[in-house]
């Protein structure tokens, strides 16, 4: 159904949550392809719980001598990328973190905190099948995980 629905998606962990502070709606953000649907939803649902967006882009590593550099240059990809959802939602707390590594890790790693993490679903999808990094974070995510297809 998460692969196929034209409608978001929620797929809740069977196990319950660790009691730690849920403090942050997360959103995964290809920064070259933003999946618009997913931060529409992310923010909505931020405005909604009265907690802040957590804007997660992740990059490949590169070796440790660039990484200041790319580091820099991804966060500015995102901060593009996100701004006009920042424009459109000045109410909501905005947070926008690139991180190097896989997008699924770096996304299941932040699902500890997280009362809810968004995804955009891509054209694949709408053929039943899931990426990768939708599918890893749908079976290791500690909370709640919704998946946005995109129209």
């Amino acid at each position: 159904m998460a692969g196929r629905a034209g409608c978001p998606v929620v797929v809740v962990p069977a196990e319950a949550a660790d009691p730690v502070p849920r403090e942050q709606v997360v959103v995964g953000v290809d920064t070259r392809r933003p999946a618009e649907a997913a931060l529409d939803f992310a923010f909505d649902a931020a405005r909604r719980y009265g907690l802040p967006v957590r804007a997660l882009h992740a990059w490949a590593p590169v070796d440790p001598s660039a990484r200041a550099k790319f580091q820099l240059a991804e966060h500015d990809l995102l901060d593009l990328a996100i701004a006009p959802w920042r424009a459109g939602h000045p109410d909501v707390q905005v947070v926008a973190d690139a991180e190097p590594g896989g997008a699924g890790q770096v996304l299941v790693d932040a699902s500890a905190k997280a009362r809810l993490v968004v995804l955009g679903r891509g054209h694949a999808a709408s053929l039943g099948r899931l990426g990768p990094v939708a599918h890893a974070v749908l079976h290791h995510a500690a909370c709640p995980v919704v998946l946005v297809p995109e129209s």
